[in-house]
């Protein structure tokens, strides 16, 4: 199974490319700092190395010269595709996501960058489509019902969700992909456009949010819509944030998997313990973003 991860670098980096930047979530990933946000990278990319053979990297000319010609990740193949996505706005970071997953014609699986594993994903192997786990929550609806009341284009199937008095659903794409590339891509021009049919109305609306409508959310419903079943690495449905998902304690024997998500990047403690991960295991990638990466 091909692995792919994506860095659209947009998010990550001011215009000007200056390192030394105010504390901004975009160009930290979310992380404490931009060197906790390149250990994660490097940690993730290295700890999949371990136990695949064939890991792509999908990214833009900015994210080579960091990933590659900087740190030195030891990716299998390196596409700049993403360089098309130069004028579109930084907050919505999903969509480098969401057009990787486009440019993929034979099975695989996206794996994001604060993703860490100590095993083969084996329970996946030969599903049509695959993410991390399911999650619910009633905050869903609450932000379909506010980028609705914006937004004039919606994809019928989520659509439907707006009025709706369920709890809403929706994947969590830590890992996502599949053998179904024809549906995955049918998933992904559906969330461009999306994204493209409400561009005009993106002013003074606060986008971050909408990432998860149109990757995650719309994901779910259009495979409901189509009868496709998606194979969990979890069975485990999730609210929000479980602490299990950032259990190192038990690394390597009891957990094999460990997902970074959300809050946890702003814990000391985690970006502490990726830190130490990185060191213990890699030395040489953490001497070189200590010395590289200022």
């Amino acid at each position: 199974m091909k692995i792919v991860q994506s860095f659209w670098s947009k998010p990550a980096l001011k215009p000007d490319h200056d390192w030394d930047g105010a504390l901004k979530r975009g160009e930290t990933g979310g992380w404490l700092d931009k060197k906790a946000y390149y250990r994660s990278w490097a940690f993730s990319c290295l700890r999949l190395r371990q136990y695949y053979d064939n890991v792509e990297l999908v990214t833009d000319a900015a994210g080579k010269e960091i990933l590659i010609d900087r740190m030195g990740l030891p990716y299998t193949s390196v596409r700049m595709d993403l360089d098309c996505l130069a004028e579109a706005p930084n907050d919505l970071w999903a969509l480098g996501k969401v057009y990787a997953y486009s440019l993929q014609d034979k099975p695989f699986i996206h794996v994001d960058s604060d993703v860490y594993i100590w095993d083969r994903l084996t329970q996946l192997d030969g599903a049509p489509l695959m993410v991390q786990n399911f999650e619910k929550h009633s905050y869903f609806n609450d932000i379909l019902r506010n980028y609705r009341a914006v937004f004039p284009y919606f994809p019928p199937c989520v659509e439907a969700c707006v009025d709706s008095k369920e709890i809403v659903w929706s994947v969590n794409a830590g890992i996502f992909g599949g053998n179904d590339c024809a549906f995955i891509k049918e998933y992904a021009q559906m969330a461009i456009r999306f994204v493209r049919e409400n561009q005009r109305f993106f002013a003074g609306v606060a986008l971050a949010e909408f990432n998860m409508i149109f990757e995650q959310i719309l994901f779910f419903y259009m495979a409901q819509q189509n009868s496709h079943a998606i194979t969990r690495l979890f069975d485990e449905t999730i609210s929000r944030y479980d602490p299990w998902i950032v259990n190192f304690q038990d690394v390597p024997h009891a957990t094999k998997y460990i997902h970074a998500i959300g809050p946890y990047k702003r814990d000391p403690v985690i970006n502490d313990l990726v830190a130490h991960h990185l060191r213990t295991d890699f030395p040489e990638y953490y001497d070189r973003i200590e010395e590289n990466l200022t």
